[in-house]
C-alpha cells in the first residue's frame, strides 16, 4: 500500500480514540527505541531519588518529560526543578503562577520528590506506558496530521475549567483556534485580543459533555486536513496491527463493540485527573 493514504485523519481519530491501549500496547512490543527507552528507565529508576539525580540523567529526563508532553522544557532546567520541589496548589508555586495544565501534571506528579516518584514498578509503568502513548501519537501524526493534537485534547479537555487554561497549553490551543477557525492573524494578536475571540466562541463548561468533545475534535481534524497533505506512509497505526497493511482485517478486529467510545486499555486509565481517594499520585496525572 506503498504511496497510498491508510485512513483520513477522522475515521483514524475515531477508530484509534476507541481503542487506542491495544494499539500502544502493540506498538511498545515492536518500536525499537521505545523499547529501549523502556529497558534504561527500569534499569536507572531506583537511582533517580532527587530532583537533581533526575535533572543529570539527560536521557531518563527526556523520557520522563515526554511521557508528560513537556519534552521541549529540558533544557530549563531551574524551571524543572522548582516544578519537582514545589507544591503546585501552592498560590507562591511556578506552576500555580504558570497555570500550564501540563506542567501542574508534572509537579503533581513528582511529589515535591517527598518520597522518590519511580521508586514502585506501578509508577514506572505508567510513566513508560504514557511515554509509548506519545510516542505511538507522534508517528501517527506523521501519517495524519493533527491526530496527535485531537487525542491529546480529547483525554486532557475535560480538566480545564477556564480559557486561560486552555491558551496556556499549545497543544490545546491549537486545537481550539482551528475549530474555531479563527483569523490567520490570531497568532499575532495580543494575549487579551486572543481570549476575547475565543470565549466568543467556547463555552468551556460543554467539554464536559463527551459527544461535544468529538464533534469539536471532529471539526479541528476536518479544517486541520485542508492544510496539510493527504499520508500517504503504510507504517502507522494500521500497518502495527497488520502486516499486510490491508485495512479491512484491521477494522474488523478493532472495531469498538460499545457505542460509548471508551477503551478498556490500560494505557488510557492513566489519563485520569483524580484518583478514587481523592489525592494526587503519577498513575493519575500523567498525560
Amino acid at each position: 500500500m506503498s504511496g497510498t493514504a491508510i485512513l483520513p485523519p477522522i475515521p483514524t481519530y475515531k477508530m484509534v480514540s476507541a481503542n487506542e491501549g491495544k494499539f500502544v500496547a502493540r506498538f511498545a512490543a515492536s518500536d525499537p527505541q521505545t523499547k529501549e527507552d523502556a529497558a534504561y528507565f527500569k534499569s536507572v529508576a531506583s537511582k533517580l531519588t532527587t530532583p537533581d539525580a533526575l535533572l543529570k540523567n539527560y536521557r531518563a529526563l527526556g523520557i520522563v518529560l515526554n511521557s508528560f508532553g513537556i519534552g521541549s522544557y529540558i533544557k530549563d532546567t531551574a524551571l524543572l526543578k522548582q516544578l519537582m520541589t514545589q507544591n503546585p496548589t501552592d498560590p507562591k508555586s511556578t506552576a500555580y503562577k504558570i497555570d500550564n495544565p501540563a506542567l501542574t501534571r508534572f509537579a503533581a506528579a513528582m511529589g515535591q520528590f517527598a518520597k522518590p516518584p519511580f521508586a514502585t514498578s506501578s509508577n514506572v509503568t505508567a510513566l513508560l506506558n504514557a511515554n509509548a502513548t506519545n510516542n505511538f501519537e507522534s508517528g501517527e501524526d506523521t501519517l495524519s496530521p493533527g491526530i496527535a493534537n485531537a487525542l491529546y485534547f480529547s483525554r486532557s479537555i475535560g480538566s480545564i475549567t477556564s480559557i486561560d487554561q486552555l491558551m496556556s497549553d499549545p497543544k490545546l490551543l491549537q486545537v481550539a483556534e482551528v475549530a474555531t477557525n479563527m483569523p490567520s492573524s490570531f497568532g499575532e494578536m495580543d494575549f487579551a485580543r486572543q481570549q476575547s475571540l475565543l470565549k466568543a466562541q467556547i463555552n468551556i463548561k460543554n467539554f464536559q459533555k463527551p459527544g461535544f468533545v468529538q464533534q469539536f475534535v471532529t471539526k479541528y481534524l476536518a479544517l486541520n486536513a485542508q492544510a496539510n497533505s493527504t499520508p500517504t506512509d503504510s507504517t502507522g497505526a494500521l500497518a502495527i496491527l497488520n502486516g499486510s497493511g490491508s485495512t479491512d482485517n484491521i477494522l474488523s478486529d478493532l472495531m469498538p463493540t460499545s457505542s460509548s467510545g471508551s477503551s478498556a486499555g490500560s494505557v488510557l486509565s492513566l489519563f485520569s485527573t483524580s484518583n478514587a481517594a481523592g489525592s494526587t499520585a503519577i498513575l493519575s496525572v500523567l498525560a
